[in-house]
C-alpha cells in the first residue's frame, strides 16, 4: 500500500497522486489531485479489497455527458434571423442551406455532419449538374452554419476543414450594343429600366434591387457594407439619366428578383439565346466592366468602382478585341510622336555607283587632326540631342552641296563616327552603304545624344 506523487515520461511531477492497495495477487489503484484526497480513496480501495469487490475504482470526478446535438433542420430553425442577418445575401444562404438540408437528411444531427458527409454533398450538386464555383457557394454556406452552430453551443465536435473546389475564370459573357437596345425592347417596365440602370452602374443584382432612397444622390449612389456581397461599401457615380431612371424604380418600388428573372427568361427566349447558358442578368455587370475598360478606364479604378476585393478578379475584365487593340497602338504612336514633335527621319537611299575606286565613298581626312571632311556630294547632317532634364528630342537639320569639314573634337567630346566602324568595319563599302542606318550608338558623355541620318541621293 502505497500514495506516492505522479511522474510523467520524463520524470517530472505531473502535480497529482497515485494510490495503490494490494491483498495478494489481487491490486488496485486510484489518482488523486491532494492528499487528502488520495487517502480518502486509499481508505475505499482498502475496503473493497477487505469485502472482495471487483468493481473498477471510484473516479476523482466524472464529465457531464455532452446533450446530443440537434437536427441540421433544427439548427437551421434557430439560424434563421440571426446567420447572414441584415446581409444583401440572406435569402440567397437560407436558400442554399435549405437545400443542403434536404440533401444531406433533416434527421441527421448537427455532429454528425463531417467531411463524409460534405463529400456525399459535392456528390449530389455535381450530379445535379451544379458547376464547381456554385458547388463552393454551397460549401460556404455550410462552413458558416456549422461555425454558428459551434459558437452556440449547438455543435459538440470541431466543424471539418472544408475543401474547396478549383475554380476556373469561365467565359465572361457581356452584351453588345444589339443586344441590349433588343434586350429592353422584349422586357416590359419596369424591368428594362433595371437593365439599363444594371449595365451603366454595375450593380448586382442583390444591391439593385435592395437600393432605397437615402443612398441615391444626384451624381452619385453610396453602397454600405451591409449591402454588398462581400461587406466593403462603395460608391458608383451616376449620369443625370441614370440618376432620373434610378430614382422613378426606388420610388415606384423595385421588383423582386424572381420577378425579374422570369422577364429575363422569357426576353431570353423571343432573342434565341435559350443554348446561351451565360445569358443572365449578371452580364449586364460584365458589359459595364468591358465597356470601362475599352473606354480606357484605369484596371485599379475599374476595382474600386466594382467593389472587387483583389485586383484579380478586375484582370478577368482585361479582355480586348482587335478593334481596341489597333485603337490602344494608334494613340501610343501618336503620343509619341508629337512629344518628338513630328520629325521626319527623311528618305534612305543608296550612294551612286561610281567606277573605279571605292574611295570616293570614304571619309576623306586631309581638313586636318580631329577634323572630318564629306565628298562634295550632297550631305544632310541632322543633330539630335536629347534633353534630359525635359525628356525630350530636340534637332537641328543642315544641308550641305559642298565639301565640309566639321570640328568634332570641339563640338562633342566623345562621338563614333565610324559609319563602318561601328559595325566592326573599317570601311564602308557599295552594298553596305545601301542599307546602312543612322550611327547606332553614337553617345557622348555629357548627356547629349547625336545621330547622322543616311545620305540622301544628290
Amino acid at each position: 500500500m502505497a500514495i506516492y506523487p505522479e511522474r510523467n515520461k520524463s520524470g517530472k511531477l505531473t502535480g497529482f497522486f497515485r494510490i495503490e492497495v494490494q491483498k495478494g495477487k489481487e491490486r488496485l489503484r486510484g489518482r488523486a489531485e491532494s492528499m487528502a484526497e488520495a487517502k480518502g480513496i486509499e481508505e475505499a480501495l482498502k475496503e473493497r479489497l477487505a469485502t472482495g469487490a471487483t468493481c473498477a475504482a471510484p473516479k476523482r470526478r466524472s464529465a457531464p455527458e455532452a446533450a446530443p446535438s440537434p437536427t441540421l433542420r433544427e439548427a437551421a430553425d434557430r439560424a434563421r434571423g440571426t446567420l447572414w442577418s441584415g446581409q444583401s445575401t440572406e435569402a440567397e444562404s437560407l436558400r442554399k442551406l435549405d437545400r443542403v438540408i434536404k440533401l444531406v437528411g433533416e434527421g441527421v444531427r448537427v455532429d454528425e455532419l463531417d467531411m463524409n458527409k460534405v463529400d456525399e454533398l459535392v456528390v449530389s450538386l455535381k450530379d445535379a449538374g451544379v458547376k464547381d464555383s456554385t458547388v463552393n457557394r454551397y460549401l460556404s454556406c455550410v462552413s458558416a452554419f456549422l461555425k454558428f452552430c459551434k459558437k452556440r453551443g449547438l455543435r459538440n465536435v470541431e466543424v471539418p476543414e472544408i475543401e474547396w473546389r478549383d475554380e476556373d475564370e469561365g467565359r465572361i459573357r457581356w452584351l453588345t450594343y444589339e443586344e441590349e437596345t433588343r434586350l429592353c425592347e422584349l422586357l416590359p417596365r419596369p424591368y428594362n429600366d433595371v437593365v439599363f440602370v444594371a449595365i451603366r452602374t454595375g450593380l448586382r443584382a442583390s444591391e439593385l434591387l435592395n437600393l432605397k432612397e437615402d443612398q441615391i444622390e444626384p451624381r452619385w449612389v453610396h453602397l454600405w457594407g451591409s449591402d454588398t456581397k462581400n461587406g466593403s461599401s462603395r460608391s458608383v457615380p451616376l449620369t443625370k439619366e441614370v440618376h432620373a431612371v434610378l430614382m422613378a424604380l426606388v420610388s415606384a418600388g423595385m421588383p423582386g428578383y424572381w420577378e425579374l428573372r422570369w422577364a429575363w427568361e422569357k426576353a431570353r427566349e423571343a432573342m434565341g439565346l435559350l443554348k446561351d447558358p451565360t445569358f443572365v442578368f449578371h452580364s449586364c455587370r460584365h458589359s459595364y466592366a468591358t465597356r470601362a475598360v475599352q473606354a480606357g478606364v484605369n484596371i485599379r479604378v475599374l476595382q474600386k468602382l466594382m467593389g472587387h476585393k483583389s485586383i484579380q478578379t478586375t484582370l478577368r475584365y482585361a479582355h480586348v478585341d482587335d478593334e481596341t487593340l489597333a485603337d490602344a497602338g494608334t494613340k501610343a504612336v501618336a503620343f509619341h510622336e508629337q512629344k518628338r514633335g513630328g520629325i521626319d527621319r527623311g528618305k534612305r537611299a543608296k550612294f551612286p555607283r561610281h567606277a573605279g575606286s571605292r574611295g570616293a565613298h570614304e571619309p576623306q581626312k586631309s581638313a586636318g587632326l580631329g577634323q572630318w571632311s564629306a565628298p562634295a556630294q550632297g550631305l544632310q547632317i541632322r543633330l539630335r540631342r536629347f534633353d534630359s532634364g525635359s525628356g525630350l528630342h530636340r534637332s537641328w537639320v543642315s544641308s550641305h552641296r559642298a565639301p565640309i569639314s566639321i570640328p568634332i573634337a570641339a563640338a562633342i567630346p566623345r562621338i563614333d563616327l565610324a559609319i563602318g566602324r561601328a559595325r566592326g568595319r573599317s570601311r564602308l563599302d557599295d552594298d553596305a552603304a545601301a542599307s546602312a542606318p543612322l550611327i547606332d550608338s553614337a553617345t557622348c558623355s555629357r548627356t547629349r545624344r547625336w545621330s547622322w541620318p543616311s545620305w540622301p541621293v544628290s
